[in-house]
């Protein structure tokens, strides 16, 4: 008995792995990893407004590249200057029209000359906003900075607590979803 048992079980197993890598190449299987508190997330994205020190207007939802990234930082930080020294370099690649950066500003004191100083200083195309009484980083339950949210198209993938790791992150794969 025991010797008709093995031999099905063994092509159950391997119909089973089949039928799964099927489903995974197929891309039916849905694999995205669910980010915890994603729809409060997704929720701010659709309905914040935020002003700019020179004054524009910028509503996530209105923005017309596919993959939006919110990061929180401050001028005293150092992981997040060594982040945007990486940056310079990845927005060689991409362009505000594929991949948009918002940049919250956490500077208590001051905090629109550092953006303007910090703007100048690393040449980055993205939309800098101040939250010197921490508004925004309570909404998003920020704890440490830099913190960054990648969303695409709306939705939110990934939460990055500590700097981005530019060339570890599946760029490509997050803009062929759109």
């Amino acid at each position: 008995m025991k010797k008709k048992i093995f031999p099905l079980l063994i092509v159950f197993i391997m119909c089973f792995a089949a039928v799964l890598a099927l489903q995974i190449y197929f891309g039916r299987l849905n694999l995205q990893v669910t980010v915890e508190g994603a729809a409060q997330y997704e929720e701010l994205f659709q309905t914040e407004r935020y002003t700019t020190p020179e004054g524009a207007l910028v509503r996530l939802k209105d923005v017309q590249a596919p993959v939006v990234v919110v990061t929180f930082w401050a001028s005293w930080c150092g992981p997040c200057l060594m982040e945007f020294k990486e940056l310079q370099q990845f927005q060689k690649k991409y362009n505000n029209e594929q991949i948009f950066f918002l940049g919250i500003n956490q500077d208590e004191n001051n905090a629109l000359e550092i953006i303007k100083k910090f703007h100048k200083e690393f040449q980055l195309s993205m939309a800098f906003v101040e939250d010197p009484q921490g508004l925004i980083v309570k909404k998003y339950s920020v704890e440490k900075i830099p913190t960054s949210f990648i969303f695409v198209k709306g939705n939110l993938i990934k939460r990055v607590d500590g700097p981005i790791e530019f060339e570890n992150e599946p760029w490509e794969s997050w803009l062929k979803k759109t």
